[in-house]
């Protein structure tokens, strides 16, 4: 997290915490958790959680809408229909490459039967999915192969689904535009495999 965007001292220095705290004056992780005197019991959250189709997202959404830190990084796509429950008994372990948490509908709980929110394809602490470092000495600016990314687009559950399209799917899924790309057979991106099959 330090050195990106998520690190709020860069990226908004005047955001304040629940406590109206800087992130100069709370520390790169009181900006986003409070130890002590958190409002929420999710996480020691130290944001305003609005409501959202589901609680974790809540997390994200406190920053990434209006009038928040992250106000001009809200996506046009933000959430995988919440209708679906997914099985993950093969990628639902924490430490293994290809870890895709799924979530209990409404709670932050992690399950291996359950639906997919914002941290089943981002981890707010990693920049990238080839970095496995909090630290990021990155330029702030991300695209579709970091940006908080858990998992490289062939190494996720998406493609029990959607199989070769996954890899837009994923890598695309919060832009329609180019995720139309997955459609069809030469998508525009000029993305191929062998492409995401290089990123570890």
């Amino acid at each position: 997290m330090v050195g990106t965007v998520h690190d709020l001292s860069t990226s908004s220095p005047e955001s304040l915490n629940a406590l109206d705290q800087s992130p100069g004056a709370s520390g790169p992780c009181g900006s986003c958790h409070l130890p002590h005197h958190s409002d929420h019991d999710v996480l020691l959250w130290a944001r305003k959680i609005p409501r959202s189709a589901h609680m974790v997202e809540g997390l994200c959404i406190s920053c990434h809408a209006r009038e928040a830190p992250a106000s001009g990084k809200i996506p046009a796509v933000a959430s995988h229909p919440q209708n679906m429950v997914f099985s993950n008994t093969e990628r639902h372990k924490q430490g293994q490459e290809d870890f895709f948490p799924l979530f209990e509908p409404d709670t932050v709980k992690e399950v291996i039967n359950g639906v997919i929110a914002c941290p089943s394809c981002h981890d707010g602490h990693r920049w990238s999915p080839r970095i496995r470092s909090e630290r990021a000495d990155q330029r702030p600016e991300g695209d579709s192969s970091n940006s908080f990314l858990r998992n490289v687009s062939f190494n996720t559950i998406c493609v029990d689904c959607h199989g070769a399209e996954a890899l837009y799917r994923y890598q695309y899924f919060h832009d329609p535009e180019k995720r139309a790309g997955a459609n069809t057979p030469t998508p525009a991106t000029g993305w191929s495999y062998r492409d995401f099959v290089g990123m570890r």
